[in-house]
């Protein structure tokens, strides 16, 4: 299975807290690792399930709050990744083509990282033609969303 986070144990991870809205409009809140970057700057290293419009790779800056924890201020830099996210049925699942799509991502050099047998945060490389991924998941009938599609940088 791919994933995002860098495995090497030489590179000290934090922990920073992204606001969401809940789908019920209550506040919430979603933790991603990054790697410590300087000067309060830090480079995401997996894919948000939840936060909108950050993607793996991104330069944020983080404010430390009363408790030492971190939480997400703004974007400094974009990564050129893009965030996609699939939920696969029960049937597709059962049937083997949530394991045919996500090898169809493997070999399209897209990172993902499984909340569930079901529910997938997908980083799509900026070298990585979105439309080939997008239009296959389409051909294949698989409910996707755009969580953060375009490079703003």
């Amino acid at each position: 299975m791919s994933t995002d986070i860098n495995q090497d144990s030489n590179v000290k991870h934090v922990q920073i807290s992204f606001a969401i809205e809940n789908e019920d409009g209550s506040a919430g809140n979603e933790t991603m690792w990054a790697v410590e970057h300087g000067d309060g700057f830090y480079k995401l290293d997996n894919t948000p399930y939840y936060a909108y419009g950050v993607s793996y790779g991104d330069v944020i800056k983080a404010e430390s709050n009363a408790d030492g924890s971190l939480s997400f201020s703004v974007i400094e830099a974009k990564s050129g990744n893009r965030t996609l996210r699939i939920i696969f049925d029960a049937e597709e699942v059962h049937n083997g083509t949530s394991e045919t799509i996500l090898s169809y991502l493997d070999a399209m050099a897209c990172a993902y990282e499984g909340a569930d047998a079901s529910y997938y945060a997908i980083s799509v490389p900026a070298d990585t033609e979105l439309s080939e991924v997008i239009d296959h998941l389409n051909d294949n009938e698989i409910m996707w969303e755009c969580a953060d599609p375009i490079d703003e940088s």
